[in-house]
């Protein structure tokens, strides 16, 4: 029993990304690698129900079905974590060129960009993820949403920072407006992600959300003292960095 319990795990580890294809393939390997936690913990109980094996022998039993079960229940998890790849794909096509543009900048005066980015998510949470997973794996794969969301966000800024190269013009043309923009983009996405962790009654989601924005709080400190134009701001980038990266011999470096 317990070599079928170790080929099966052998056979998970080199299968599971075989069936991660798109969102609908996603869903349907979490909920399969679900069920097959369960089954095996089924069986488990029923051979223990059914034999009359020896404590050593018992617990080498219950230890390789405890490993095969884990490693299920971790699968499932990385199953639904992976769905963001797919839920924004259409984020990308819709908003990627345009968000940190000028257009951002000056004409969506309703931060009508990172609505594109929460309606989206809502709408696949309402129309696919609530209907096809379970509540457990829909919360996880909320948690990965909110991470894929705010690495979208930096990496679009980054990439608008990429394509600058001017030394004399800075990368908005009023950079008090483009701090202003960017930070109700940021208020927008965190009280939709609040508001799901209300609604879908997780309790660790506001702890989530609250490590995962601050690296968006943390670079608006940053674009905040360079936009000041001011040398003798300078220190105030040493005291911010520091409070994000809490060595003093990094700081230095």
């Amino acid at each position: 029993v317990c070599l079928i319990f170790s080929n099966l795990k052998r056979i998970q580890i080199q299968s599971r990304d075989m069936f991660l294809k798109d969102l609908e393939t996603c869903c349907t390997a979490a909920n399969d690698f679900t069920r097959m936690n369960e089954k095996c913990e089924e069986f488990l109980s029923e051979m223990q129900r059914a034999t009359n094996f020896g404590k050593d022998t018992a617990d080498t039993l219950e230890e390789s079905a405890s490993d095969l079960m884990s490693l299920y229940g971790a699968d499932a998890v990385y199953a639904v974590q992976k769905l963001h790849v797919y839920v924004f794909e259409p984020i990308h096509e819709a908003i990627e060129e345009e968000l940190f543009g000028q257009e951002w900048e000056t004409t969506l005066t309703h931060n009508e960009l990172a609505m594109t980015l929460v309606k989206t998510i809502e709408d696949f949470l309402e129309n696919d993820l609530q209907l096809f997973l379970d509540g457990f794996l829909v919360r996880k794969a909320v948690d990965g949403l909110v991470t894929a969301s705010v690495n979208f966000y930096v990496r679009c800024l980054l990439q608008k920072s990429d394509q600058h190269n001017s030394h004399r013009m800075g990368c908005f043309g009023d950079n008090a407006l483009a701090l202003d923009r960017y930070m109700g983009d940021v208020k927008l996405m965190r009280e939709f992600f609040e508001g799901l962790g209300e609604k879908l009654h997780m309790r660790t989601l506001d702890r989530l959300v609250e490590k995962e924005f601050a690296i968006l709080y943390a670079i608006h400190e940053f674009m905040s003292i360079a936009a000041t134009q001011d040398v003798s701001e300078t220190a105030d980038f040493v005291i911010v960095l520091h409070k994000h990266i809490r060595n003093v011999d990094l700081t230095k470096r």
